[in-house]
């Protein structure tokens, strides 16, 4: 019988990404068909992700709390994961959107149009919106970034209520809302690519709750940062 290829997954990291976030999602994805595996079942080992963070060069450099990143692979050199994702960003909520190379942008876009999943934890998705990919599709993200996805990027469908967002056209693109809602993003992930009994297995090894609540119990009362602002 014929191994299944894993599904490749390659996952941004820049200077402003949190560390958390970006380690969280590689060691969970990476994890899939082996951990519990090895440690559960003794069953043989048939990893279900092939993960890589790729950035805009392949030099080491240090992103959110000075944390060390050294990227497999840069922005330029990755064009065929089925699953393009960006980790959260470590920025203020009341500035100016994030300053993205164009080469990131350019990333974004190639998986775009070759048809790969094109996924957001958190903030990440202030770059998929400054992209264009977002327009008109719902989305979510952390709720303290609400007013900055008003003035920025009015089109976009903003339903900070939910803690995960399906949309696109076949449902190619997915945010997830604030900080630790990356975890209910791999979860679903791994139900899409791998099926319910992965996603479960993971669940349980990682201990990841699953919850039905919605991230609107957490979104305290913000000061409007961008009243009359208008670009």
């Amino acid at each position: 019988m014929t191994s299944k290829r894993p599904i490749t997954v390659s996952i941004l990291a820049t200077p402003d990404t949190s560390p958390s976030t970006l380690f969280g999602l590689f060691d969970v994805l990476s994890s899939v068909g082996i951990a519990w595996e090895t440690f559960v079942t003794g069953k043989p080992n048939q990893p279900q992700f092939d993960v890589r963070i790729v950035a805009t060069g392949r030099e080491p450099f240090r992103c959110a709390n000075d944390v060390l990143v050294s990227p497999h692979f840069s922005v330029e050199d990755d064009s065929d994961s089925d699953i393009a994702l960006v980790a959260s960003f470590v920025v203020p909520s009341l500035a100016s959107p994030i300053g993205n190379d164009e080469r990131e942008l350019d990333w974004l876009a190639r998986h775009q149009d070759r048809g790969s999943t094109i996924a957001s934890a958190c903030t990440g998705a202030i770059m998929l919106a400054e992209s264009g990919l977002l327009d008109g599709w719902e989305a979510t993200t952390h709720w303290a970034f609400r007013d900055l996805f008003r003035v920025y990027y009015p089109e976009v469908r903003l339903r900070l209520e939910k803690d995960l967002c399906i949309s696109g056209t076949n449902n190619q693109i997915v945010t997830s809302g604030g900080t630790t809602s990356w975890q209910e993003l791999v979860l679903y992930l791994i139900t899409r690519f791998c099926g319910v009994e992965h996603a479960a297995n993971t669940a349980k090894f990682w201990r990841i709750p699953i919850l039905e609540e919605t991230q609107a119990a957490f979104a305290a009362i913000c000061p409007r940062a961008f009243p009359t602002v208008t670009v």
